[in-house]
């Protein structure tokens, strides 16, 4: 089974993301995420078997036990390579990085996950379909939204749960089911 840790979007902010992702939402070029499935990485684990899923609930459980609440904030609308022809569009977090760059740092340590690139926490929006040729005015459009995001888009949230899920990739795009919700600390307990 396919698994990661996240911090899932809440709704008010889901549907804000949605919106903005409609300006380009366009299922000849890209995969856009699902409302529900909106989250924040983590750690993504891959495949994992039944003994694997027994340490990773352990792990989250400790996790969840030294980390209190805190709010994240992102702005604007960008991509990933950020030359060139856009493969992955996010929405980056400009606040509460050090908090989820910690948590990221200890789910890895814990569960000796290596790192395969810096960690740049992010909401994935959509990805761009690989055997498409995008168009130059679909490019433009995308720059166009990223113009106008940075003016009118710039939400926080409290995260105050990281969740384990399941990701299970149909030709519709990945499906994710909660499989484990631990809550962290509240500042005021």
């Amino acid at each position: 089974m396919r698994l990661f840790i996240a911090v899932p979007v809440p709704e008010k902010n889901r549907k804000n993301l949605m919106e903005k992702i409609q300006y380009i939402d366009d299922p000849r070029y890209i995969k856009s995420s699902s409302g529900e499935g909106l989250h924040i990485t983590l750690a993504f684990l891959g495949e994992c078997s039944g003994t694997d899923l027994l340490n990773i609930k352990t792990v989250m459980n400790t996790i969840s036990s030294q980390y209190r609440d805190f709010i994240v904030t992102y702005s604007g609308i960008s991509s990933f390579p950020k030359e060139g022809y856009p493969r992955v569009i996010i929405s980056p977090i400009i606040e509460g990085k050090d908090m989820l760059r910690s948590l990221h740092k200890q789910i890895g340590k814990l569960l000796n996950v290596r790192e395969r690139k810096k960690f740049s926490p992010h909401i994935t929006l959509g990805r761009i379909k690989k055997s498409v040729s995008i168009p130059v005015s679909y490019k433009k459009r995308i720059d166009e939204l990223k113009l106008l995001s940075k003016k009118d888009l710039q939400e926080s949230f409290q995260v105050d749960r990281i969740v384990l899920f399941l990701s299970e990739l149909t030709s519709r795009g990945a499906v994710y089911t909660r499989l484990q919700e631990n809550m962290l600390w509240k500042k005021n307990e």
